[in-house]
């Protein structure tokens, strides 16, 4: 065996330990430690439910089989997370590319996100105004209008942070019509003849004002937190994630920052405990808080990493099933809610939300380091899992659960993904719940062992 002066390799499991020469170290436990790889330039962690962990645990039982080879499943190499090739963003646009154009083909190296890594120019209240595209190239539902009318009369009196978000509200609406034009029926390459995996949902190779909104927000100082801060990094967040084939580290650092600036600004706390506080305020509040804490959980879960938000930590009412017309800012109080038998946008993100606090639970469970405070795990956890999934799927409304399309067909796509996204969430829980317990170690598992093979084969279909 050759040898190196990098750091040995430590791969130590429940029968036995090797060390071994390579170019980084890798400490791998029993399943439930989960994994921990270190070079020179990195390091990263991740749990046992993490799917690079995995993986790696389904490596090692192929040296037990027999046509295995040395080096057919090393993925020691990986870094979760981890974009190895990134480059930051370019400062301008070359001559020969547009941030408006569609690529010919896929940019081999990713881009980190600009705001975390200095990768943004520096740009003055006059640059970024000059920036935004005429009133009049402008569709937009914007749900305060009278911000939006005051901004095309003065708009070097508006909050820098809620320019940021304007910004936002366009890039998306920029990125979604290229997409469009791209993989839509007559587009120039449908979308059955691209290359899969598709490198992005979106097309266009640099996300458009990606650069004007890093701008805004560092020129408001978003981190104090003032008005349309979390508004603006949420858009923010979503054009970065949406801009990248997979979840990548920068994601879950970026949601650490928007999480830990909502408990700064007092969003887990509910608004009736402030007066001060107008009603539209309040249920602003109480929506963004939904959304900050479903990112939370579906970053660290994906991560593998623990999540920031805990159950005792926030007590925050969830939003009334109300159309953005149905109160504005100058409204005393909010109208009555609308049934669950009629279909907003707020409705589906409720429904999202209450199987995001059962699948938080999960990832708490999955994630737990057995210790005084915290039980190991047991069957018997396993199953209350398993019951509270299916009692907060079983508790939607109708409008948000997915029979078939059948059922649905003649309803809006938003509602029609809104039903699909419950019921995905439904089987991601069950898997989460029921993977470990695959493998039967003994006689006496075999016969449990066959429950979860079909509750994990269901969710897999």
């Amino acid at each position: 065996m050759s040898q190196s002066s990098s750091p040995p390799e430590v791969v130590v499991t429940t029968t036995a330990a090797t060390t071994a020469t390579k170019s980084s170290r890798s400490v791998s436990h029993v399943l439930d430690v989960g994994k921990l790889q270190i070079d020179s330039a990195r390091s990263a962690y991740v749990s046992s439910p993490h799917w690079s962990a995995v993986l790696n645990g389904l490596s090692e039982l192929r040296s037990l089989w027999p046509a295995a080879e040395d080096g057919d499943c090393d993925g020691d190499e990986f870094f979760p997370g981890d974009q190895t090739n990134n480059q930051y963003y370019k400062a301008e646009p070359s001559d020969s590319e547009s941030p408006m154009s569609l690529p010919s083909e896929a940019p081999l190296d990713r881009r980190r996100f600009q705001l975390l890594f200095g990768g943004h120019r520096l740009m003055t209240l006059d640059e970024i105004l000059q920036a935004m595209p005429p009133r009049a190239e402008l569709v937009t539902h914007i749900a305060t209008k009278p911000q939006y009318e005051k901004f095309w009369k003065a708009p070097r009196e508006t909050p820098i942070l809620w320019i940021a978000m304007l910004f936002g509200v366009i890039s998306v609406a920029s990125q979604s019509e290229a997409a469009w034009a791209r993989f839509a029926p007559g587009g120039p390459v449908p979308m059955t003849q691209q290359p899969l995996p598709l490198p992005s949902p979106f097309p266009l190779l640099t996300p458009p004002f990606v650069i004007e909104i890093a701008a805004c927000l560092i020129l408001g100082e978003y981190t104090k937190g003032g008005a349309y801060a979390l508004e603006a990094l949420l858009h923010y967040q979503f054009i970065e994630v949406t801009s990248s084939p997979d979840l990548h580290a920068d994601a879950w650092l970026l949601s650490g920052v928007i999480t830990r600036l909502a408990f700064r600004m007092g969003y887990h706390r509910d608004p009736s405990h402030f007066p001060s506080l107008s009603p539209f305020e309040g249920e602003a509040r109480r929506r963004i808080w939904v959304i900050v804490h479903c990112h939370d959980t579906m970053m660290s879960a994906q991560m593998g990493l623990p999540r920031l938000v805990k159950a005792s930590s926030w007590d925050t009412h969830p939003p009334r099933n109300l159309l953005d017309s149905d109160f504005d800012q100058d409204c005393v109080e909010l109208p009555a809610e609308r049934p669950p038998t009629e279909s907003t946008p707020a409705l589906h993100l409720l429904a999202k939300h209450k199987m995001f606090i059962v699948i938080a639970r999960i990832t708490d469970m999955n994630m737990s380091v057995v210790g005084p405070d915290s039980p190991p795990r047991s069957l018997v956890r396993e199953k209350e899992m398993t019951k509270a999934l299916f009692d907060a799927h079983d508790s939607l409304p109708d409008k948000c659960k997915f029979y078939s399309m059948l059922g649905c067909i003649a309803e809006s796509a938003a509602d029609i993904m809104g039903r699909i996204s419950s019921s995905a969430l439904l089987q991601k829980g069950l898997i989460a719940i029921h993977w470990r317990r695959l493998m039967a170690s003994d006689a006496q598992e075999e016969a449990e062992q066959l429950q979860h093979w079909r509750t994990c084969g269901q969710a897999r279909c």
